[in-house]
């Protein structure tokens, strides 16, 4: 199966956003930042449908 350029731009786009969640989890966690770790469940229950 080749990889369009629209397919690899749109995976790179998913890559970059599980990138941008897992930076703002450690830093959550790193930071003891409740809030800031709820609030990526709170957007990912909203952003996902």
């Amino acid at each position: 199966m080749e990889t369009t350029v629209i397919g690899r731009q749109a995976q790179e786009a998913e890559t970059e956003a599980i990138k941008q969640v897992i930076a703002t989890l450690e830093h959550s966690q790193q930071n003891e930042l409740s809030d800031e770790f709820v609030g990526l469940f709170l957007w990912a229950s909203t952003s996902v449908f």
